[in-house]
């Protein structure tokens, strides 16, 4: 357990989210992902509105793009008020699990990928918040450990293959002995225990109502 203690040196991730924020995200989002499989709020129901919005002349007002904006602002109000309380909400909870041939042609259970289908919105929230805040905050206070390469900003799959290779070529010129141990968890991110994953968020600086969102949202 006390390992799991926050460092001195890591701060907290603020429970806010601006509205600058999603819509940047929303921007950045390929339309052709599929999102929100049960209220049907497609990517681009939220794209028309942002197309409009940007459409805004200060001289000419236009009543398309001031509903425009009155919607995507209840979208908006309503995400940063469940971030602002740790609130996850009811059509969040309902996600459907899709499941597609990482061999094509060949559709048994086993070799098959399976996806769990989100509401766009609640999926822009753990982009925002793991993918953007969190993993930036570790790196600036350099909280990762060095041999971590997965989904780090200027790290790639390259880097840990070039290394065994720099590794075993090493061994081979200068007659050492070696052992090399390869292990490919079969499911492992499927198999991450929900509380002890929000735990550690918790260390690198995540606050506990993005963490209860997250938490009550999977259970």
């Amino acid at each position: 357990l006390s390992t799991m203690q926050r460092p001195v040196s890591v701060h907290d991730i603020p429970n806010e989210i601006t509205i600058d924020e999603v819509i940047g995200k929303f921007q950045n989002w390929k339309e052709s992902t599929s999102t929100s499989p049960t209220t049907k709020r497609h990517l681009g129901h939220y794209h028309c509105l942002l197309q409009l919005m940007g459409q805004e002349q200060p001289d000419k007002p236009d009543a398309s793009i001031t509903k425009a904006k009155a919607i995507f602002q209840a979208h908006y109000s309503i995400l940063a008020h469940a971030v602002k309380h740790g609130r996850s909400l009811k059509r969040w909870q309902k996600v459907v699990n899709s499941m597609i041939e990482k061999e094509p042609g060949n559709p048994k259970i086993h070799p098959l990928r399976v996806i769990h289908l989100y509401e766009a919105d609640y999926n822009l929230l753990l982009g925002i918040f793991w993918a953007r805040k969190l993993v930036h905050s570790a790196e600036d206070f350099g909280t990762f450990n060095k041999s971590c390469y997965g989904g780090r900003p200027g790290m790639s799959a390259i880097e840990p293959v070039l290394l065994e290779e720099l590794q075993v070529s090493l061994s081979y010129l200068s007659r050492s002995n070696m052992v090399v141990f390869h292990n490919d968890a079969t499911s492992c991110y499927d198999r991450i225990v929900i509380a002890l994953a929000n735990l550690i968020a918790r260390r690198f600086g995540m606050s506990s109502e993005v963490c209860a969102i997250h938490g009550d949202t999977l259970q």
